[in-house]
């Protein structure tokens, strides 16, 4: 579902975007002239109260195979993502980390986590940020010629991924940890929703603060929800074969009202548009659309 191709002047941002990142203990920048560092910022996402016992606090959780390794980290009250890609034939590698604060609920095996920092490494440089407006600087001033539609898709994405809470179920043995996406009952959501029509030919897709609709276009954008309202600002590309180049374009606004039935694994998301884009004539406004989770069994990770 996630946009996944980029024209080269933001190659460099990637790494971030696709993942995740800041190495289990990250480095101090008076000590290194590679590490580039960008000012704090913070989060609008309001963590619930802990409840229970903290059982991942001072444990850490790998999986990995040859090509890359993703590592969980878990101290009192923060936590570390690790992904390191090796390098390939190109010599191409990469360690993306995020950092997060969490509470816990060891009653019903829920965290929920809050994106604090990102770093990733590009060409050997290191480079970490804390918030949309600090991304998006970085993409003007380390990723090359960038069109304005381009950095405010940059800066939305960013805004999203910080905006977003984390909520996992867990599952915790003396050997290994899995977690499985939990539906909390708000939006946005690292959650995975989806609707499409019988014939395939009209997709709505929710997940990970992301917005995706096809209907003979195919649209991205990141939604604000508000009061059982919605509005959001989708973009798509257009490529060029001759240059080999993707050029990102406004597409124009959606805006309706949404409404969650239930929470958890069951929990449906139901979507209302008073208003789109005059290229998606396939989806109707004033109708609801439905959208139920995909099936995840999640990821388990061993412990160290």
């Amino acid at each position: 579902m996630m946009k996944t191709f980029f024209s080269k002047g933001v190659a460099f941002l990637l790494a971030a975007s696709l993942l995740v990142a800041s190495l289990t203990s990250c480095k101090n920048d008076d000590d290194d002239d590679d590490e580039e560092e960008v000012s704090s910022g913070s989060s609008s996402v309001v963590l619930p109260s802990s409840v229970g016992t903290n059982e991942l606090t001072g444990l850490t959780f790998e999986d990995s195979n040859d090509a890359r390794v993703k590592t969980w980290k878990f101290e009192d009250s923060t936590a570390t993502y690790t992904r390191e890609d090796f390098e390939d034939s190109k010599g191409d590698g990469s360690i993306n980390t995020k950092t997060y604060s969490y509470a816990y609920d060891s009653t019903n095996k829920i965290i929920t986590l809050k994106l604090t920092k990102v770093s990733f490494t590009d060409e050997g440089k290191t480079y970490s940020y804390s918030s949309a407006s600090e991304y998006k600087s970085l993409a003007k001033s380390e990723g090359g010629v960038i069109d304005e539609a381009e950095l405010n898709y940059v800066y939305d994405n960013t805004a999203a991924e910080f905006n977003t809470p984390v909520a996992y179920k867990y599952t915790l043995d003396s050997t290994s940890l899995t977690l499985t996406p939990y539906f909390n009952g708000s939006l946005p959501t690292n959650v995975e929703f989806t609707y499409h029509d019988s014939s395939y030919s009209v997709g709505l897709y929710l997940e990970d603060g992301e917005f995706e609709v096809y209907a003979g276009e195919k649209a991205i954008g990141f939604p604000t929800f508000s009061n059982n309202s919605f509005s959001v600002n989708l973009y798509s590309w257009s490529y060029d074969e001759s240059t080999d180049e993707e050029t990102t374009y406004s597409v124009g606004t959606a805006k309706g009202t949404y409404s969650v039935t239930g929470s958890g694994a069951s929990a449906t998301v139901s979507l209302t548009f008073t208003e789109l884009p005059s290229s998606f004539t396939a989806v109707s406004v004033n109708t609801a659309y439905e959208l139920s989770q995909n099936d995840d069994d999640g990821e388990t990770f061993t412990k160290k």
